[in-house]
């Protein structure tokens, strides 16, 4: 913290946000999108995860990546990713020599997840901040629209009718199995 004549204290915190005062009021100083960027003032481990938030449709892959910073060596430390919500699941990853460890999962059903990244540094557990993956229902399959009265059917679904259907430059072509 810096000291002002007034009272005026000013300190980058370990998430990298400034906090700022000139009375018994702290304000926060975040970026417009919310996350913090200011290189924290505090020598002790700090774990961020990101991205911070990110939307991604169900049965797709969202990596996320965790970076350690401030401490002796980088490499080798266990982080481990705890993730709650509609996809809860834990997993592991080890930190390369940048201090950087990746998460990957798929998610299988809709709503918000919750992922916390913990590791330790010595004798200290260091927290991330928590990450929000809201996870979207995957558009429907398109479907063959029927001609002459018959009924429509997704693309993809094989029936047994006697008849082979192909498509050939995006003209449907129907003919007598052999």
């Amino acid at each position: 913290m810096t000291g002002g004549t007034r009272g005026d204290f000013s300190a980058v915190g370990p998430d990298g946000c400034l906090y700022a005062t000139q009375s018994q009021t702290v304000a926060k100083v975040t970026n417009a999108d919310g996350t913090c960027s200011f290189a924290p003032t505090t020598a002790v481990p700090i774990l961020r995860l990101a991205p911070a938030t990110t939307t991604a449709q169900v049965g797709t892959a969202v990596t996320l990546t965790a970076t350690l910073t401030n401490v002796t060596t980088g490499s080798g430390h266990v982080v481990t990713f705890t993730v709650t919500g509609a996809n809860a699941k834990v997993g592991t990853a080890t930190t390369d020599s940048s201090g950087k460890a990746t998460f990957t999962y798929t998610g299988t059903n809709t709503g918000n997840d919750t992922v916390v990244a913990t590791t330790s540094s010595g004798e200290q557990v260091v927290t991330s901040n928590s990450a929000k993956v809201t996870w979207t229902a995957a558009p429907a399959p398109p479907v063959l629209a029927a001609t002459g009265g018959g009924t429509s059917l997704p693309i993809g679904v094989t029936l047994m009718l006697g008849v082979l259907l192909v498509t050939l430059g995006g003209v449907l072509l129907v003919r007598p199995r052999s």
